[in-house]
């Protein structure tokens, strides 16, 4: 539950870069999160060293392999993999669109954790309503809290691994 119960969506408000090693590959590779219009969802997009590009949007019918991680896409050469940490960075701060471009077949390892995603990408958060362009907003500004039938209300927070609660501040 987020902000598209009030008729928002979110993306990044500016490209996110990070670089790291994949581990399965032991390969240099770089991942680039980049603004999407409302309605694009979750897409990844591998670049090639030729400069082609593979389109691959994050749901469930696109998932080829699960043996030792998550892959989109059916075939090695036009896939990416080890997708679940940046996924759980992309729901934990509730991002709807985005376009996060790869360098290579697998997502840079990091730390292991999702930490270093949510960190890079927790500054640049924009809300956009179903129809507009991207405007950089506070969810402080839009809920306090949200009535959930058969209980009082239920206190809205992010969902980062950052506590931000979300407040009425004016």
């Amino acid at each position: 539950m987020g902000l598209g119960l009030l008729g928002f969506q979110t993306t990044v408000s500016r490209p996110v870069t990070l670089s790291g090693i994949g581990v399965h590959s032991g390969a240099d590779v770089s991942i680039t999160f980049n603004p999407a219009e409302a309605g694009t969802g979750v897409v990844f997009q591998r670049v090639h060293e030729n400069g082609d590009v593979t389109e691959l949007k994050a749901v469930s019918s696109q998932v080829g392999n699960t043996d030792l991680c998550t892959v989109l896409g059916f075939s090695p050469a036009h896939s990416v993999a080890t997708i679940e940490h940046v996924m759980a960075a992309v729901y934990a701060l509730g991002l709807d669109n985005v376009v996060i471009e790869v360098s290579g077949a697998e997502m840079p390892i990091m730390d292991g954790s999702s930490v270093p995603f949510v960190e890079a990408i927790d500054r640049s958060v924009s809300f956009l309503s179903a129809s507009s362009a991207a405007t950089s907003a506070s969810p402080s500004r839009f809920v306090s809290s949200m009535a959930v039938p058969g209980a009082s209300s239920v206190p809205m927070t992010a969902r980062a691994s950052k506590s931000r609660s979300i407040s009425n501040a004016r």
